[in-house]
């Protein structure tokens, strides 16, 4: 909200807008404000009183003084629209800085774009240059090679949101080895990165993969149990969420790059990963993500596993 000049006091919102131009002593109003800074908020009989503003109803807001050219920042991320449309079934991508998706329970969602912040970590800076590595490569791969990828990548079915569907060769190409480029830049594995093409159709499959049982003495923390039927040996690449409150149930992502590593998973074997966390993570929930790329060229990865884990404390 921003008000200007002495006499005159304006709201501005996305779908309304309301000025007086005369010295406001009560002004009361009652709608869905969905603005378009930092997040959303519900404004429900918010009042202005002699120039302080307070907002009930609304958490995170204080009564504030209104001068001119203040600004009021909404302290909450932004919230989703679940709708029903008359005219379409399916939306996908940014329209008018509208970006529409959908969510777990198939329901259509609108929400409001939100620019991504670029903190160019370390290992989001090794991440971007694995893919620029091999961008090139594909430039310089001989036609061969890269209709043998095609033929690779044909065998690959992935499954959507909206149904089932295929990449082409040259993103097969990008994902692999960029994903062997990333473990071995990152550390903790042994993988070799190559760009020669598959010759066995399909995803890598690997055994089971669960949460497992963290027993490390005197601390808090999950366990991954990583099984290898491939036959042969691989890289498995961990992915872990932030911590959450119990109630939650599903997690997409994103995952940051910080909470990631690599671990290399002996053929036939089953590893037990230990992550440590913090205490105050005990009794809460957190989510991981793995992912195997065989070790040596040529390169095939599995599909994503995604776990639900509860830390615990373990004593001395």
């Amino acid at each position: 909200m921003l008000v200007n000049g002495t006499n005159t006091r304006q709201y501005s919102v996305s779908f309304a807008s309301f000025t007086r131009s005369s010295p406001v002593s009560q002004v009361v109003f009652s709608f869905f404000l969905l603005d378009n800074g930092p997040g959303s908020r519900y404004f429900d009989n918010s009042v202005i009183r002699n120039g302080a503003f307070s907002a009930q109803n609304c958490p995170g807001y204080a009564a504030h003084t209104v001068e001119p050219g203040h600004i009021f920042k909404p302290l909450e991320r932004r919230k989703a629209i679940k709708f029903l449309s008359q005219v379409y079934t399916a939306a996908r991508g940014k329209v008018g800085g509208i970006v529409y998706t959908k969510n777990q329970f198939a329901g259509l969602v609108a929400r409001a774009f939100n620019a991504p912040t670029n903190p160019k970590t370390d290992k989001q800076v090794l991440i971007r240059s694995s893919f620029a590595d091999s961008s090139a490569r594909w430039q310089n791969a001989t036609p061969a090679d890269r209709e043998a990828w095609e033929d690779y990548a044909a065998t690959l079915v992935y499954p959507g949101p909206l149904g089932e569907f295929k990449l082409p060769g040259r993103q097969v190409f990008l994902s692999n080895l960029a994903l062997a480029l990333y473990c071995e830049q990152i550390g903790g594995s042994s993988i070799a990165p190559g760009d020669d093409p598959p010759i066995i159709a399909g995803f890598l499959n690997p055994g089971p993969i669960a949460p497992g049982t963290f027993v490390t003495a005197s601390e808090t923390g999950i366990a991954i149990d990583i099984g290898n039927n491939t036959g042969e040996d691989a890289v498995a690449l961990v992915n872990m969420s932030v911590v959450f409150e119990l109630t939650r149930q599903v997690y997409y992502g994103p995952w940051a790059s910080s909470r990631t590593f690599c671990v290399d998973i002996a053929d036939g074997a089953t590893t037990v990963i230990p992550i440590t966390l913090n205490a105050a993570a005990e009794g809460k929930r957190v989510f991981t993500r793995v992912r195997l790329i065989s070790e040596a060229a040529p390169h095939r990865i599995s599909p994503f596993y995604i776990s639900s884990h509860v830390p615990v404390t373990n004593g001395p």
